[in-house]
């Protein structure tokens, strides 16, 4: 009986032994798991995924970052070396662009330009920003359109637009009842003359209520009559033989004259 007990006893040592032994066991299995310094994943194949964040700060100027919309008003305006005539050369800014800004403008042919103002300020998505643009091409500058580079330099940027104006020899103009001199020409045959009215019509010409607005060319002698002219419209008729030619405006008594062909 008491070997049996002994038997039983030293079974049930063992057995406990063999536990500890088993726990023990994890324990340092699990001590030196987490003691291990082992970048790789044994799900990636011992591959290393690193993920790399950069920060950084962008600046931009919020002052001149729009843009800057230059045009005459009409489109290609017409001079001529015997009139001194001026026109509206607009401004539109489409967000914020650099102010104060000089104006200029240059072209490779003889014209010579003067500004009033030479120096604007332009509102964003305000109304029109005007300058009045006086033109004369000298004497020598052929018939045809020529490039105008306008610049309007601000702090910092300088915008740029190229226009064209269009150079005609013999030019009349009307403004309002009258005619600018010159009113005749002496041309030689297969010249041309053209009218150009500078006035709106009646709502906004010179005597609202008084003058209907209508303004034509005609030629009795040729039996020419243009359409009624609207602003900054024009008409030219080309002469092809010698003679005398008077015309006048069926709506105004005072416009009248007398291009003189000659062979």
């Amino acid at each position: 009986m008491l070997r049996r007990r002994r038997a039983v006893s030293r079974r049930i040592v063992f057995a406990s032994l063999v536990v500890i032994a088993i726990i023990a066991g994890s324990s340092f299995y699990v001590i030196f798991s987490f003691g291990r310094n082992d970048n790789s994943s044994p799900l990636s194949g011992g591959a290393t995924s690193v993920t790399s964040t950069s920060t950084g700060t962008s600046t931009s100027s919020s002052t001149n970052t729009g843009i800057l919309i230059m045009d005459f008003t009409p489109n290609s305006p017409k001079i001529s070396p015997f009139l001194l005539l001026k026109y509206t050369l607009y401004f539109v800014a489409l967000g914020p662009v650099s102010d104060p800004l000089a104006i200029s403008l240059s072209t490779p042919a003889a014209i010579n330009f003067s500004l009033n103002p030479p120096v604007i300020n332009v509102t964003e998505r305000a109304t029109y920003t005007n300058v009045t643009v006086t033109m004369r091409p000298a004497a020598g500058v052929a018939e045809g359109l020529y490039p105008v580079t306008v610049r309007a330099v601000g702090p910092g940027k300088t915008y740029t637009q190229t226009l064209e104006v269009d150079v005609v020899r013999y030019l009349i103009t009307s403004q309002c009842f009258d005619l600018t001199p010159p009113l005749s020409f002496t041309i030689p045959v297969g010249g041309s003359v053209t009218w150009l009215r500078l006035n709106a019509g009646e709502r906004y010409g010179c005597f609202p209520g008084v003058d209907l607005g209508l303004i034509d060319v005609v030629i009795p002698s040729l039996n020419v009559t243009s359409v009624n002219l609207l602003q900054y419209q024009s008409f030219t008729y080309t002469f092809t033989k010698p003679g005398a030619y008077q015309y006048h405006c069926d709506f105004h008594a005072s416009m009248y004259g007398v291009i003189t062909v000659t062979a």
